[in-house]
């Protein structure tokens, strides 16, 4: 590996290129005051308004998998309940079935 990724900060509408030691302090120092005598890093137009449309496009896909997972999940919980209520019947009838036998012989 020749060289590190280079660091970036987005913060105040603009971007500062990180250029100290990587260390955990530097970094904490660079995002607090830091970052003012850095490098700014001036970013066409058309590349910004990509940047955000990108974001967009993911928060909506996520939305969209959410959403489509709740509407799944419901679907499956009303036919789990279905069958519930399908076994609960089927239980009461032959709780039913039994029942009635016993009332004939006491009858006879």
């Amino acid at each position: 590996m020749r060289s590190y990724p280079t660091i970036y900060l987005k913060k105040d509408s603009k971007i500062y290129q990180f250029e100290g030691e990587r260390t955990i302090q530097n970094f904490v120092k660079f995002y607090e005051t830091e970052h003012q005598n850095a490098k700014i890093i001036e970013i066409p137009g058309q590349l910004f308004i990509f940047f955000y449309a990108y974001w967009i496009y993911i928060l909506a896909a996520a939305a969209i998998f959410a959403a489509s997972s709740f509407i799944y999940l419901l679907y499956v919980l009303l036919c789990v309940k279905k069958k519930y209520i399908e076994a609960e019947k089927a239980a009461a009838e032959v709780e039913l079935t039994k029942m009635k036998p016993e009332s004939n012989k006491k009858e006879d």
